[in-house]
């Protein structure tokens, strides 16, 4: 780019001398040299790396050495642009003047100008080409050092594959070696414990058909064996002796009213009523008959009661507890009322 720029000033040299021609030569020049301009500006915007920071700030210095005498020149020639620029006004007057002015006084500055940049622009070119030179050899070397890596990890990668491969064919034998000892193991206990398992079938067949048959006996009996009465409550009740010798379960969730209740149904029109009815008898515990049951005793359920019936004292020694099958001829007087005793349980 910078060498385009330095040819087209070169050639526009001169075409200056012409006056007709200085509006359109003007154009040129200028454009030529804004491209000049820009190219420096871009080798200044150039980031160095770390092994070619001193070729490009050689770059740099001598491009910085062509953009100060190129923007003085740029600067001095801006007043031209009324006149000869793209957008001046046509005054034949003052256009001749300046175009004789631009013909005159700048061809020593454009020539000079030129000179000067054609020798820094071939400096610039020589630098560009080192630093050029630099980037293609250190790319290079950056390629071999890459392509060594390269090589030294495939190497490592094949290295790895073929320990790979040499353990897989290992584990791979000892796996046809292990498959072919559990298949022989396999052939032995078959032989050894065929006869055992055949033997365990069978008893276990006829075990199942004695248990079916066992269990079609039990069944049976199930049906014939009379209900078990016992289990209708929902808790043990109380197993009540009344006075006449009769045992019959009495629920545990019954109050003492409601235990004398019961009684006095189960004596409705049996012997020894009035005196129930009078409330001359008590009730006390089979186990231990001087625990007499009341209203206040606490009872727990399963408990055996037994009742006696009180009767007058006897007036002779000889006489005994009218209940039958009881002969007790021991009486003691009792609790409910004075006269009134009660026979000893044989």
């Amino acid at each position: 780019m910078v060498g385009n720029a330095s040819i087209l000033t070169r050639e526009r040299e001169g075409s200056l001398k012409d006056i007709g021609g200085a509006k359109s030569e003007y154009h040129e020049l200028l454009r030529a040299l804004e491209v000049v301009q820009d190219a420096l500006r871009r080798l200044d915007r150039l980031q160095p790396s770390e092994s070619t920071c001193s070729s490009l700030d050689s770059i740099k210095y001598v491009a910085l050495s062509c953009q100060y005498p190129l923007n003085d020149f740029l600067a001095g020639i801006r007043r031209y642009d009324k006149t000869l620029g793209l957008w001046a006004k046509e005054r034949p007057t003052s256009t001749a003047l300046n175009k004789l002015k631009w013909t005159f006084r700048h061809q020593n500055r454009v020539s000079h100008l030129q000179t000067y940049l054609k020798i820094h622009v071939g400096t610039i070119n020589i630098l560009l080409a080192e630093y050029g030179l630099e980037k293609l050899d250190r790319v290079s070397n950056n390629c071999e050092a890459s392509q060594l890596r390269l090589e030294q990890s495939i190497e490592a990668t094949r290295s790895t594959v073929d320990g790979i491969k040499d353990k897989t064919t290992a584990q791979v034998q000892g796996a046809q070696n292990f498959n072919s000892v559990l298949t022989r193991l396999y052939q032995v206990i078959l032989e050894q414990l065929s006869a055992p398992l055949k033997s365990l079938v069978n008893l276990v067949s006829q075990l199942h058909i004695s248990s079916q048959q066992i269990y079609k006996v039990l069944l049976e009996m199930r049906y014939q064996l009379p209900l078990d009465t016992r289990c209708t409550f929902f808790q043990t009740p109380y197993l009540f002796e009344d006075a006449l010798g009769r045992k019959y379960p009495i629920p545990s969730k019954f109050n003492f009213e409601l235990m004398q209740t019961v009684i006095k149904g189960q004596f409705l029109r049996m012997p020894g009523y009035r005196q129930v009815l009078l409330g001359n008898y008590e009730l006390f515990k089979t186990g231990n008959s001087q625990q007499i049951v009341s209203a206040a005793t606490h009872l727990r359920p399963s408990t055996a009661i037994t009742m006696a019936i009180l009767l007058n004292m006897p007036i002779t020694g000889s006489e005994c507890y009218p209940m039958p099958e009881c002969h007790s001829t021991q009486c003691e007087k009792g609790q409910v009322g004075a006269g009134l005793g009660q026979y000893a349980r044989l």
